[in-house]
């Protein structure tokens, strides 16, 4: 074979499409759009009020919005970079969407992270729910919620009679139980063309097909991920995306703030003191290793210009957020189970907004990161 037809390593990875896949699926309710619809707000997942009783813990279905909202504010009381936000400019006929801006930033509270927390673990669990049984998930999950307990940080499930389940497996075992877990079989649906159903009594009709991907509008998602917070940068974004490399999520958010309050362009990164980087990456592990990839990966994307790929410390998991947070295509299918989440949740988006779905077209590749 020649060089030139030699393909990537990236695309050796080719995964059967699921009916799961499908774009007439991206927003049933067993899918991650539909997962968030019927989790609820902010509000709700983060200003419960909790009851103790006894061996028990309940949260009080009565409470009101005000008490919600004082307990959300609670949780965040400590951070000022979250108190200056709240208290600007503030839009009372749209207070969730307020909410959702005022968390969205990186700081050493970590309140980016603990906001989501509770829908991350929310589709995590519902995932887990509909892979371990073929009953429809909307039905077992009816009544179920998520939340984070305020004194510990700690996300918790709540079942219909608003009974507080800390563990996952506990609840899993409520809702599955011994005798109903089964093997989910996994079915592909080979969709040779694209057909569109109506609901008269005429014939299905094609749909037209486009040679253009669909275009994320929005790249706020209920899931939070870091990579949300740097669509406008691509050099941020990367960064997040090395430092999340073999650790963990709770641990990236300090660090990647405290990293960027120092160097928060690939100039000023590459003329870094190396023991000064190495001490503020050292929490993640491999601290020597971590800071020399991160002086190299600085070098690279000053001095060569090229594709993801050809970045030091940059492999496939950058290039799919790349493509998804930058070129903003939902069409990807990423390796990452997160990422996955998120592409799914932003199809389901656009076949749940038609109108958004119409984008321009525009081509997306793999182009240069200039």
């Amino acid at each position: 074979m020649s060089p030139s037809k030699t393909h990537s390593p990236y695309f050796r990875h080719k995964r059967r499409r699921t009916l799961g896949d499908s774009p007439y699926f991206s927003n049933a309710p067993s899918s991650p759009f539909g997962a968030m619809q019927s989790l609820g707000s902010l509000w709700q997942c983060l200003g419960a009020s909790i009851i103790n009783s006894g061996m028990t813990t309940h949260i009080d279905p009565n409470s009101s919005m005000k008490d919600r909202m004082r307990n959300t504010l609670r949780q965040f009381e400590s951070c000022p970079v979250f108190q200056k936000r709240y208290k600007g400019d503030c839009d009372n006929n749209d207070r969730t969407r307020h909410l959702e801006k005022s968390v969205r930033h990186l700081c050493a509270h970590r309140c980016y992270y603990r906001a989501y927390a509770p829908a991350r673990a929310w589709w995590s669990w519902h995932d887990k729910v509909q892979a371990a049984t073929s009953l429809p998930v909307q039905s077992l999950l009816q009544g179920w919620s998520c939340i984070l307990l305020p004194e510990r940080n700690q996300v918790a499930f709540v079942d219909p009679s608003h009974r507080v389940i800390k563990k996952e497996q506990d609840a899993l075992q409520q809702i599955l139980g011994a005798q109903r877990i089964q093997r989910r079989v996994e079915r592909t649906l080979a969709l040779t063309k694209r057909v569109l159903f109506d609901d008269s009594n005429e014939r299905p009709t094609k749909r037209p097909k486009s040679s253009c991907p669909r275009r994320i509008v929005d790249t706020d998602s209920p899931f939070g991920l870091l990579e949300e917070l740097f669509v406008e940068n691509p050099f941020q974004l990367l960064l997040s995306t090395i430092l999340l490399n073999r650790t963990t999520r709770i641990q990236v958010d300090p660090v990647l703030y405290e990293l960027l309050q120092h160097w928060s362009t690939p100039e000023s990164l590459l003329e870094a003191d190396f023991d000064a980087l190495h001490q503020v990456v050292r929490p993640l592990g491999m601290g020597s290793r971590r800071a020399k990839g991160l002086l190299q990966f600085a070098r690279d994307y000053v001095t060569q210009k090229k594709d993801v790929m050809e970045l030091y410390y940059c492999g496939p998991y950058a290039q799919d957020a790349y493509r998804l947070f930058i070129q903003r295509n939902a069409s990807i299918e990423p390796l990452d189970p997160a990422l996955c989440a998120y592409a799914r949740y932003q199809r389901g988006v656009l076949a749940n907004e038609p109108k958004k779905a119409l984008a321009k077209q525009h081509r997306f590749e793999i182009r240069s990161i200039e």
